[in-house]
């Protein structure tokens, strides 16, 4: 698994620019070296990618931004996929567990990768996820976990909606 990078979210968060926006209710935001998805429900219908259905507004849907790598050294190409249609899982109510798009600083909590193999593994680790959402049944606020491998043992750290990070 490629090594999720500041870089890579600072270029995901710029393709996003124009399908999010601060008051975009956001499930879920699950990103990796290679993917960035973000679950958000829909304020107004919009139409799959192949033009094959219509999703209604209030819908989950699910957006991703993936990169190719270019041969010959030039920066990657990306692009976003979706939106596609996705389930809520879980016991909760959906409502419960949506936040504004304003509500996490993503930056700050990219900065804070370091901080997280610092705390893990500084010699070896390196930073596979990072998987936002609210802190429930704990709490209302908004959490993002990284996670970091390391040959040795892997580990993760919390932070807050503004890449503070938390205690256990």
């Amino acid at each position: 698994m490629p090594e999720l990078t500041e870089d890579f979210m600072v270029r995901a968060l710029s393709a996003f620019k124009s399908h999010l926006e601060q008051d975009s209710n956001l499930l879920e935001i699950h990103v990796t070296g290679s993917a960035f998805s973000v679950h958000l429900q829909t304020k107004e219908d919009l139409e799959t990618t192949d033009g094959s259905s219509t999703i209604f507004a209030g819908s989950l849907v699910q957006l991703d931004y993936v990169e190719t790598k270019r041969e010959d050294g030039q920066p990657p190409i990306g692009k976003i996929v979706g939106p596609r249609r996705i389930e809520a899982h879980g016991k909760g109510e959906v409502k419960d567990n949506l936040y504004p798009f304003s509500e996490v600083n993503l930056r700050a909590m990219a900065r804070a990768f370091r901080v997280a193999v610092l705390a893990v593994d500084p010699i070896d680790g390196k930073v596979e996820k990072l998987i936002v959402r609210r802190n429930l049944p704990f709490g209302e606020r908004v959490r993002g976990r990284i996670y970091v491998y390391s040959p040795r043992m892997g580990g993760s750290v919390d932070v807050n909606e503004n890449g503070t990070p938390l205690k256990r």
